[in-house]
C-alpha cells in the first residue's frame, strides 16, 4: 500500500501522458518523438498541442496550458489534485493509506455522529440532483423563473440549476431510481430527512416550489442543496440544506468546484474550464450573483451567507492569485466587505493581491451588471474596474490603527505598536511585514520596533526630499571629503550621537532647531547605511551607500560639494586624532546648543 506522498510518481510511471489524452477523446498523431493533436481546453483548428511521453509532459502552444499526466486529468475533469492522485491511482490498480494530504480538505469539520455511510448520503444527493435538473426542463414556472433573473439554459445547466413542483413526491421518486436500488424506500425517506432534503414527517420539504441551487464540495460532489423562492409569498427568500454528515458551511464555497456532473459534457466541461483557468477570483453574497458574472465569462464565489471561516480563507487562496470582494452596496454588504478583506488578508502571500470594490447604495452583482448592459468579459470588468475600490492595508489600518496624529502622540505610539505586534492581523511573509512597516512610517512619521525592520527600513523613507541639494557649509563640508577620504571613520565618530532625539528628527525630516543645518542629514544618514560595513575605498563606499537605500541625488550633491578637494595618502594617527578632538567639539557644541533649546521650549509651556 503506498503513501498518498509516493503516488504521483507511481502514476506518473504507470501512465504515459498520451494514452491518458487519447483516451479522454483526443485524436493523436505521432510527428518525431512527439504526439500532436488540437488542444482540448481551447478551440482551434490547427494542432498546437503536443506530447512528448519520454519527458512525460503536454503543452499547447496556443493557449500556453501545460504539465504531466496528473494535471492534465485534474484541467480536463475539472477535479482538484487528492481528487485525481485517487482516481488515476484506482485506474492503475494501486492502493493508497489514507493520509492528512489525502484529506486536507476536510480539516475543521464538526464532529457528528455518523449514522450513515457517507456515500450513501451523497448517491442520495447525486439522484436527487438529477430529479430536480430532469424537473426543471418540463416546467414552465422553472423557464420563466430563468427569465426573469436574465439566467441562460446553458448557465442553470452549467450550474445544475433545477426544480422540484410543490406536489412531488421526493422519496418515492429517488426509491425508484436504479442508483438507490440497494436502499428500501424507509431509508431513502430517512435519507432525506438526514440530508434535510425533506421535512421529518412527510414527504413534503424545504426546496419543493423553488429555485434548487446544487452546492458542491471540492471534489465536485453535490453535499447540499439552496432552495431560493420563485414568488414573493413563499416565505424566506432562500431555504438551505442543514450541516450533515458530508456538508457544513464552513467549509464549502459555492462555485469553488466544478460539479462532477459536468465532466462527461464536453461543452460544459470547456464552460467551466474557461472559469476555473481565470486568476482571479471574485467574492459574492448570493448565488445568482456567481451566476450573473460567469454569464459575462468571470469565476465567482459565494460564502452562502456565513461569515468567512479559515477553511474558506485557505481555499480561496490555494485557487486564486487575485481575489476581489464585490458585494451588496448596502450597509450590511459594506460591514461583509470588511469582515471579509480582514479574514482573507492575513492569509496572503507575496504573490497574491486582494481587493474589494464598492458597488453604489442598494445595487448587488447581478443587478449592476444588468443595468451597466455588461455582457461578456470585457464590459463586466470595465464596469467593475470603475467603481472605488478599498486596498486590504487600508481597511487593516481603519480597523487597527485609525486616526492618529502627525507626529503621532504617545498615545498614539501605543495603538501603533499594538496593532503592529498584531502579526496574526496582516500577512506574515518577511516583504509584507517590511512593507506594512514602511506604511506605518509614510504615514505616521514613525518607525516602528521592529528589529527585523528596522535596518531595512531607512528613517528617511517615505520623506518628501527634494530633488535639489542641500545647502551645505563649510563646515559640513569639511566633514563630506574627510570621511568620504576615510570611510572607516564615520561609524567610529557617529556611534555616539546616533540617539540623539535631534538625530532622528534630522533623518526623519523633522528638525526645525536654529543651528541645526538640515545639510547633516547627509553624515548621519550615510552612518546609518554603513552599519556593520567594512570599507576602506571611495567606490566601495558609494556602492554600499546606493545599495542601502540612501538617496541617489545626496550621493551626487555629495560628490560635487567635494569636487574641487585633493586627496593624497590616507590620514596618519596624528592626523585622525585631531579630526576626532575637532568632531567632538563640532557635534558637542550643537548638542548643548539644542539641549538648552529645548529645555527653554519646555520652560515656556509651564
Amino acid at each position: 500500500m503506498l503513501s498518498f506522498s509516493e503516488a504521483p510518481l507511481r502514476i506518473k510511471e504507470g501512465l504515459p501522458v498520451s494514452q491518458l489524452v487519447r483516451e479522454s477523446g483526443v485524436e493523436l498523431k505521432q510527428k518525431g518523438a512527439e504526439w500532436v493533436g488540437l488542444c482540448p481546453f481551447h478551440d482551434e483548428k490547427t494542432p498546437s498541442f503536443s506530447i512528448n511521453d519520454r519527458k512525460g509532459v503536454y503543452l499547447c502552444r496556443g493557449c500556453k496550458e501545460t504539465g504531466d499526466v496528473i494535471s492534465f486529468y485534474m484541467a480536463f475533469n475539472l477535479v482538484e489534485f487528492p481528487q485525481a492522485i485517487r482516481d488515476l491511482a484506482k485506474r492503475l490498480g494501486l492502493a493508497i493509506a489514507p493520509s492528512s494530504d489525502e484529506n486536507r480538505q476536510r480539516v475543521g469539520r464538526p464532529r457528528q455522529p455518523k449514522n450513515w455511510d457517507d456515500q450513501v448520503l451523497l448517491r442520495i444527493n447525486e439522484v436527487a440532483q438529477t430529479v430536480f435538473r430532469e424537473s426543471a426542463k418540463t416546467s414552465a414556472t422553472f423557464a420563466d423563473a430563468l427569465a426573469n433573473r436574465g439566467i441562460s439554459e446553458k448557465a442553470a445547466e452549467a450550474f445544475g440549476l433545477g426544480y422540484l413542483p410543490e406536489s412531488a413526491e421526493l422519496a418515492t421518486i429517488l426509491a425508484a431510481s436504479p442508483k438507490l436500488a440497494d436502499l428500501s424506500h424507509h431509508q431513502v425517506l430517512l435519507g432525506c430527512q438526514e440530508l434535510g432534503l425533506l421535512y421529518k414527517h412527510g414527504e413534503h420539504g424545504p426546496f419543493h416550489g423553488r429555485l434548487i441551487f446544487p452546492i458542491t464540495n471540492a471534489g465536485g460532489h453535490v453535499v447540499a442543496f439552496s432552495g431560493r423562492a420563485i414568488s414573493s409569498d413563499s416565505g424566506r427568500k432562500y431555504l438551505n440544506s442543514p450541516d450533515s454528515q458530508i456538508f457544513s458551511k464552513s467549509l464549502e464555497l459555492y462555485a469553488l468546484t466544478p460539479p462532477a456532473f459536468v465532466r462527461d459534457n464536453k461543452e460544459l466541461r470547456q464552460y467551466w474550464q474557461s472559469l476555473v483557468s481565470q486568476k482571479e477570483v471574485i467574492v459574492v453574497e448570493g448565488y445568482t450573483d456567481v451566476i450573473a458574472l460567469a454569464q459575462c465569462g468571470l469565476r465567482a464565489v459565494a460564502s452562502m451567507g456565513t461569515a468567512f471561516t479559515a477553511s474558506h480563507v485557505r481555499a480561496l487562496v490555494g485557487r486564486a492569485n487575485r481575489i476581489r470582494c464585490l458585494f451588496d452596496g448596502d450597509t450590511a454588504g459594506l460591514e461583509a466587505t470588511k469582515r471579509a478583506v480582514l479574514a482573507i488578508f492575513p492569509a496572503l502571500t507575496d504573490a497574491h493581491r486582494l481587493s474589494a470594490s464598492i458597488l453604489p447604495a442598494g445595487e448587488d452583482p447581478d443587478s449592476f451588471l444588468k443595468r451597466q448592459g455588461a455582457h461578456d468579459q470585457g464590459s463586466a470588468l470595465g464596469a467593475i474596474n470603475a467603481l472605488s475600490s478599498e486596498a486590504p492595508e487600508d481597511v487593516w489600518w481603519s480597523e487597527h490603527i485609525g486616526q492618529v496624529s502627525r507626529p503621532p502622540t504617545l498615545g498614539d505610539q501605543v495603538v501603533i505598536e499594538r496593532a503592529y505586534t498584531k502579526t496574526e492581523s496582516y500577512p506574515a511573509t518577511p516583504l509584507w511585514r517590511l512593507v506594512i512597516a514602511r506604511r506605518v512610517q509614510r504615514l505616521c512619521s514613525y518607525r516602528v520596533r521592529d528589529p527585523a525592520v528596522h535596518r531595512e527600513t531607512p528613517p528617511w523613507f517615505g520623506r518628501q526630499f527634494s530633488s535639489r541639494a542641500l545647502p551645505v557649509c563649510d563646515m559640513v563640508r569639511l566633514w563630506l571629503g574627510r570621511f568620504y577620504r576615510c570611510p572607516a571613520l564615520l561609524p567610529e565618530l557617529c556611534s555616539p550621537y546616533r540617539r540623539k532625539w535631534w538625530v532622528n528628527d534630522l533623518l526623519m525630516g523633522q528638525a526645525r532647531c536654529d543651528g541645526l543645518t538640515p545639510a547633516i542629514a547627509y553624515l548621519f544618514a550615510a552612518d546609518y547605511c554603513l552599519a556593520g560595513a567594512e570599507l576602506s575605498d571611495q567606490s566601495g563606499f558609494v556602492s554600499r551607500l546606493l545599495d542601502q537605500g540612501y538617496p541617489a541625488h545626496w550621493v551626487r550633491s555629495w560628490l560635487i560639494e567635494i569636487a574641487g578637494t585633493s586627496f593624497n595618502e590616507p590620514p596618519d594617527d596624528e592626523t585622525l586624532s585631531i579630526w576626532r578632538f575637532e568632531w567632538s567639539v563640532w557635534l558637542d557644541s550643537i548638542d548643548s546648543s539644542l539641549q538648552n533649546q529645548l529645555l527653554q521650549a519646555v520652560q515656556s509651556t509651564q
